[in-house]
């Protein structure tokens, strides 16, 4: 995409921004930056206490940093889906308020206070500080005074209240039942898998979707309060995707069953630009070229030594693979209806935000 198709993609949502007809669909990105868990370090940070519970002596506990680093670590080298792992994890907090503790201990393990079981509600402002990307989206959500100009609502994949505690404004209002109603003039920030913040009335279990079963359950169940939340904003408003891969298999199906209707749902998205690790010459190129020579001998084609120019093949292919696959997924994204906002580090994500709210 040039440097000129890009503007144009942030004006668009500019423009929808401007007319208070923009949603904003958040996931776990957003959150990362204040040290709350992806979703798959969740999971395994989850198992790991639970497998150890019934070993640990009274009153001590593992402490998160390294539950966290075995799971980054573990997630390196496993092979198990972690949707079965997460199953797992149900059957070891079989008791409900049992699992929602533990989500909601593991969740914010980083905001835990120092040799306490006690979780405190972190100062507003260095929950912003800490976090360029809360604080863009945030100010991004807040009302301009010069102008009407404003955030329509909110979609959140996450389970935590970051946002709303960043948006410090009463008229800021979580939703995350179908039987909750929203106050006039308030801010929606609608909390489609569920609802555990660090102080208050949670979700119940029913309401977590936390297991493959849970998401098979929500995707067969075309008219429930989540599916038909995210399909009328999807299909009604302009969509804007933050700290989001669009890798949610229930989001793609809606996505994909709203490309068949005759409506033209408008969604963009920020994004990462695939990088694929450069390969080192005296340990990769070496390996593939080697790879390479047993091959030719299956083949029955004779083997040549190996020089300077055979690595300077493999980089180019393996370059012209890179490139290819970044325009797939580029066309796949597009044929989804969403145009992605590209960035290579994630220090860009906050100024592309910003651009937005500044004409």
């Amino acid at each position: 995409m040039s440097v000129q198709n890009q503007k144009e993609i942030i004006e668009q949502v500019r423009k929808a921004y401007r007319a208070n007809n923009l949603t904003l669909y958040l996931g776990a990105g957003v959150s990362m930056g204040n040290g709350l868990p992806s979703w798959d370090k969740l999971v395994l940070a989850m198992y790991f206490s639970a497998i150890k519970r019934d070993d640990i002596v009274e009153g001590i506990r593992p402490f998160p940093n390294y539950l966290f680093a075995i799971a980054e670590w573990h997630l390196e080298r496993r092979k198990e889906p972690l949707d079965i792992t997460a199953r797992k994890i149900r059957n070891l907090y079989a008791d409900e308020t049992l699992f929602l503790d533990k989500l909601h201990e593991t969740l914010y393990a980083g905001f835990e206070v120092q040799n306490t079981r006690t979780i405190k509600t972190p100062n507003v402002a260095s929950l912003r500080n800490a976090n360029p990307t809360l604080r863009a989206v945030a100010d991004l959500c807040k009302k301009r005074s010069s102008s009407r100009a404003r955030v329509n609502s909110v979609i959140s994949y996450n389970y935590d209240n970051l946002l709303e505690l960043a948006i410090k404004d009463a008229k800021v209002q979580p939703i995350w039942r179908a039987d909750q109603r929203l106050k006039r003039g308030g801010l929606p920030v609608y909390h489609v898998h569920g609802f555990i913040p660090i102080e208050g009335t949670r979700s119940t279990l029913d309401e977590v979707v936390f297991t493959e079963e849970q998401y098979y359950l929500a995707a067969q169940n075309a008219y429930s309060w989540s599916n038909l939340t995210q399909i009328k904003h999807l299909s009604n408003s302009v969509g804007l995707m933050i700290g989001l891969s669009v890798t949610d298999r229930n989001m793609r199906r809606l996505l994909d069953a709203l490309k068949k209707t005759p409506l033209t749902p408008e969604n963009y998205v920020i994004l990462q630009k695939p990088q694929w690790p450069a390969p080192d010459k005296n340990c990769d190129l070496k390996r593939i070229d080697e790879k390479a020579k047993l091959y030719s001998d299956r083949f029955r084609k004779s083997g040549r030594k190996t020089d300077e120019k055979k690595y300077t093949q493999i980089e180019e292919i393996i370059a012209g693979v890179e490139e290819s696959d970044f325009h797939e997924q580029q066309v796949l994204l597009e044929k989804l209806g969403v145009y992605p906002i590209w960035y290579t580090n994630h220090a860009e994500v906050p100024a592309i935000i910003k651009s937005i709210a500044n004409a």
